[in-house]
């Protein structure tokens, strides 16, 4: 994860250096403590997919959008797509996917968030406990 990513999702209020990386170190077990909690589902729902290395710009605008709308009508705050889990058995299995290539020679980020209409957030995290896992929370 970049620092700067850590001031987007906590902008920083007159805090030393120490608290936003402090803030970011916690922000980051709470990212793993979720992916604990829907790995331990022990299935897909329509608010949450696993893949492995799902990496065309197109599908997973398409993923961004139906999590999307899939999280808001069975309540939940976010949907989730989670790259490094194998698809059938949902253990971790790592993935070449990476979200910081370029597509048309504009960031992925950029793509998707000017080709989805009507506009949806999302952010992209990485994370690397036994093997990289990728995830876009919607």
């Amino acid at each position: 994860m970049q620092f700067i990513d850590i001031l987007k999702i906590y902008p920083p209020a007159l805090s030393p250096t120490y608290d936003i990386i402090n803030m970011g170190v916690k922000f980051m077990k709470k990212i793993e403590s979720i992916i604990e909690e829907l790995l331990n589902l022990g299935h897909e729902t329509e608010w949450l997919e696993f893949k492995e290395n799902v990496n065309d710009p197109n599908m997973i605008g398409e993923y961004i959008s139906a999590l999307s709308n899939s999280a808001a009508i069975h309540n939940k705050e976010f949907g989730y797509l989670i790259w490094g889990i194998d698809d059938a058995n949902h253990k971790e299995v790592g993935t070449k996917f990476d979200f910081q290539k370029d597509v048309k020679n504009e960031p992925l980020e950029h793509f998707l968030a000017r080709q989805i209409s009507p506009s949806i957030p999302f952010q992209f995290y990485e994370l690397k406990p036994k093997f990289p896992i990728r995830i876009i929370h919607v």
